[in-house]
């Protein structure tokens, strides 16, 4: 389950949680509605789009990803990751 943490997005699970500080990014940034930009720590690592998908409570439900610019080597599956919450 994706839920805030001090501010910032985390990925939570139960009573614990991840930041998203575990994962190599310079930044994330709102692009447009449930839509942010993530840009990577390693230049050469393509910037993608990540998308929370939302339930009637405002709780995301699903995180899906799509590169950033249409002319991104196809080996940045992001398209193929798909994030789903495992309960309630």
């Amino acid at each position: 389950m994706v839920c805030s943490d001090r501010g910032g997005l985390a990925a939570c699970s139960g009573a614990t949680a991840s930041s998203w500080q575990a994962f190599p990014t310079v930044g994330r940034y709102h692009w447009q509605y449930d839509t942010f930009r993530v840009d990577w720590d390693d230049a050469s690592v393509e910037p993608a789009y990540m998308t929370f998908s939302l339930d009637a409570d405002g709780r995301a439900r699903r995180i899906t990803m799509k590169a950033v610019s249409p002319l991104a080597d196809f080996s940045y599956d992001y398209h193929d990751l798909l994030f789903e919450a495992s309960g309630p």
